[in-house]
């Protein structure tokens, strides 16, 4: 046979050899690694629920923290007996952002429908509105833009004139933020509220009052206009104030005395819009600090919306409570309130919802205030409920561990049911108690609420805190994102980087092994975590670590893993994306025209008027809007364009000829320079840029955005930025911006310059000349006896 024949003919197969059985000390060692196996697998579980433990831990600090738990207030002595009748008992409602509109007839309807069966059938002594009681929306929505339509201000009062509401001392209606949207103060003509509203002019004052007198007592309700503080009513989603606006208040709360009478008021109800942590005022003489001041007992409640949620909160150094009720328009909700013998009492209601029970007495121990007359619990004789519905209380029972009673009617007058009890056997201690309501149509409501004779306090519910305190999880956000993208992201890896590069140096033993296994970064690992996909378990293998170094490695991966990745962005970028998140932070986000004033600069974290700084609660949303969706995919993306080890560009190919051929050329030049996760990086960025430009412009005109140094500035030049290195990676011989735009418009990446196509051409006729040199020496004959074939 040939040579050529046998170089042709397929090799025998070999049989696989037969593998030795393994020694005992590899078997041992393959039962320690199987233990080692199952010691990871305990360690990351223990990761995990140590992970989850201290974000509850942490969770409950931030939750729990500002809120007390079960404390005690002062029993006092009492004055006036909880019996069997309603001589010192009287009730009122509250409401709030009605929300007329102009493009549906949803707040229209639910108004109407409170004032003609709600009011009419509970008769309460006053009704309290705070505020949103239109909408101003020249479209369906907020990006519609904003203006004021005196039409929806003409439906709102004339369902109250339909209903013959029009006596100022009963109906207290005042004005919200969506109610001033484009008002340049408080005089300015297109001002509808002082003629709208029942109250009329005094809409316009910073603080009014109403004072509500009994035989047995006198009671106020201060109402506390805060938008009028002069921080951009364009853009009025907190209330601004200023110092004279907050020494008023002081002042109106301080000045107690009932001016008939000369007695003390009983109790003072403090109204507002906003809830107290969006209110904005001036150091120093600030409103929290007004409030916040425990020594002086100013107010019982104080009574907001605003946030169209319902919460509750009790602010830990002051001696009030915080009651944030949920909107009209959509929720049809509203809150009946009871003062009976001096105990303030309340129940949250919906439109529909019948009967409504009202427990007074005893009241409910989640939110016994100072003010409130608890010693007349522990002296009292009977349970006391208010129970309203549109037909006849069929039976109403209630129940106390293993009491049992059931309620009768006290008097035709007021809707009173009471039943006897002695309270000393509940001295001591919190107790439940279960009201039953049913009436003749056969609708029923329950009530349950914890009690307490000592003046114990119950915790508020979590929710409630969480609702209530939307300003401080605003800054909480604000902090957060920007912690996450300059630190996490920036400045630790940079740190780490560098680090590590200046220890290495020593090269000691001890060190590699401890960086082996707390260690942030290590070059080795580096370069496996990115080129090789390392996982956890191969990292073990190749570092050979022990269980307990397994264990605690397992609680750096997450982070070794981030300071891998972004470690290796050149300082020069690391340098510049700190820069740009610090000129942001700090820059005016955009400047507008506020209030009279011609211009204002809104911060993140402020608004300077006319050389006054007035605090903007919800700057902080709009800062982490812009740290999460504009900074942090920057980042993302420009480490991933600078990350050594990236893929090249893919091979030249021909200009296509069809629509069909560019769109495929231009997609595979995208997705070989952009990968997918910096792509979908890249579009969030985009836009929520168009997002925040449209926002701006609808708001407020087309300078605001051009105007724009801390949001739109900053992300034009972090996209020319990305753009760059994204063009650079086109075509890397042409370094300049301009020109490398100038040819992707005209797809010069696939029409090759002649001295490139030249030096390509030469190229590959080098390698196909090697190639058929391989080939002619795989098939040629070989010689015999230096003969030739």
């Amino acid at each position: 046979e040939t040579p050529l024949r046998a170089l042709m003919e397929e090799p025998p197969r070999l049989l696989p050899e037969p593998q030795p059985e393994p020694a005992p000390d590899a078997r041992r060692k393959r039962a320690r690694d199987a233990g080692y196996g199952v010691a990871v697998c305990c360690a990351r579980h223990c990761w995990i629920a140590a992970v989850c433990a201290s974000v509850a831990v942490a969770a409950a600090l931030v939750l729990f923290g500002a809120l007390p738990g079960e404390r005690e207030v002062s029993v006092g002595v009492a004055h006036g007996t909880s019996g069997a009748d309603a001589g010192r008992l009287f009730w009122f409602i509250h409401v709030t952002d009605v929300h007329m509109c102009k493009f549906d007839r949803i707040g229209e309807d639910h108004l109407r429908q409170f004032v003609k069966e709600v009011v009419p059938l509970v008769k309460p002594s006053f009704v309290l509105v705070t505020g949103d009681l239109t909408t101003n929306f020249a479209g369906e929505s907020i990006t519609s833009g904003m203006t004021v339509l005196e039409s929806e201000w003409r439906t709102y009062r004339g369902i109250l004139d339909e209903a013959n509401i029009t006596d100022p001392s009963f109906w207290i209606d005042t004005m919200g933020n969506h109610d001033v949207f484009t008002l340049t103060n408080r005089h300015d003509h297109r001002n509808k509220g002082p003629k709208y509203t029942v109250t009329g002019n005094e809409v316009t004052a910073d603080v009014f009052e109403r004072v509500y007198r009994a035989r047995y007592g006198s009671y106020r309700v201060v109402v506390f206009n805060a938008m009028w503080g002069g921080s951009g009513f364009q853009l009025a989603v907190d209330g601004p104030t200023t110092r004279h606006i907050v020494h008023k208040l002081r002042q109106t709360l301080l000045n107690d005395v009932d001016p008939v009478t000369g007695a003390r008021y009983n109790h003072t109800l403090l109204a507002c819009h906003f809830p107290t942590q969006v209110v904005g005022s001036t150091p120093p003489q600030t409103i929290q600090s007004l409030l916040l001041n425990g020594k002086e007992r100013l107010f019982t409640a104080w009574l907001c919306g605003h946030q169209h949620m319902t919460g509750y909160l009790r602010h830990r150094y002051s001696n009030f409570i915080e009651l944030a009720l949920a909107d009209l328009r959509d929720t049809k909700a509203y809150r009946v309130f009871a003062i009976d013998n001096d105990l303030f009492s309340f129940r949250d209601v919906k439109l529909d919802e019948w009967p409504v029970v009202v427990v007074t007495n005893p009241k409910d121990a989640a939110f016994l205030a100072p003010q409130d007359n608890v010693a007349s619990i522990r002296t009292s004789t009977h349970i006391r409920c208010l129970i309203f519905s549109p037909d006849p209380i069929k039976s109403a029972i209630v129940e106390i561990g293993h009491f049992h009673c059931n309620l009768t009617h006290a008097e035709s007058a007021a809707p009173l049911f009471t039943c006897p009890w002695d309270s000393s056997a509940y001295a001591h201690g919190v107790h439940s108690l279960n009201v039953k309501a049913v009436d003749t149509a056969g609708r029923t409501a329950t009530l349950t609420q914890d009690f307490s004779l000592d003046g114990t306090i119950v915790r508020l519910p979590t929710y409630a805190y969480t609702q209530a305190s939307a300003v401080a999880v605003a800054y909480a956000w604000y902090v957060c994102a920007m912690l996450y993208t300059m630190c996490y992201l920036l400045v630790l890896p940079c740190l780490f980087g560098w680090l590590y590069r200046a220890w290495t140096r020593s090269k000691r033993h001890w060190f590699a092994r401890l960086d082996a296994v707390i260690g942030p970064i290590s070059i080795a690992w580096l370069n496996e975590i990115e080129h090789n996909r390392t996982t956890f378990a191969n990292y073990v293998d190749t570092m050979k670590l022990r269980v307990w170094e397994q264990a605690l490695t397992l609680f750096t991966w997450r982070f070794r893993s981030t300071m891998a990745q972004f470690s290796q962005t050149p300082t020069r970028y690391v340098v510049f994306l700190a820069l740009c998140g610090l000129f942001s932070a700090g820059a005016p986000a955009f400047f507008c025209n506020i209030g009279p004033h011609p211009w204002g600069a809104v911060f993140y974290w402020a608004t300077v008027i006319d050389s006054r700084v007035v605090p903007f609660a919800f700057g902080y949303l709009y800062g982490g809007f812009f740290y999460v969706s504009m900074f942090y995919p920057a980042v993302v993306v420009l480490n991933g364009q600078t990350r050594p080890g990236n893929r090249a560009f893919p091979a030249l190919k021909p200009c296509p000829s069809n629509f069909r051929g560019w769109l495929t050329l231009v997609l595979t030049a995208i997705r070989a320079v952009l990968p997918l996760w910096e792509l979908l990086h890249l579009l969030v960025q985009v836009s929520a840029a168009v997002g925040a430009v449209l926002l701006l412009w609808l708001a407020y005109n087309a300078a605001c955005v051009f105007l724009s140094p801390g949001m739109l500035w900053v992300t034009v030049v972090l996209l020319a930025a990305e753009l760059r290195l994204v063009l650079l990676r086109f075509n890397p011989q042409r370094p300049r911006t301009c020109r490398l735009a100038w040819a992707v418009l005209r797809a010069d990446w696939c029409r090759l310059p002649k001295k490139q196509k030249d030096s390509d051409d030469a190229k590959h006729a080098v390698e196909m000349t090697e190639d058929a040199a391989e080939r002619n020496t795989a098939i040629s004959p070989v010689p015999v006896d230096g003969g030739v074939a």
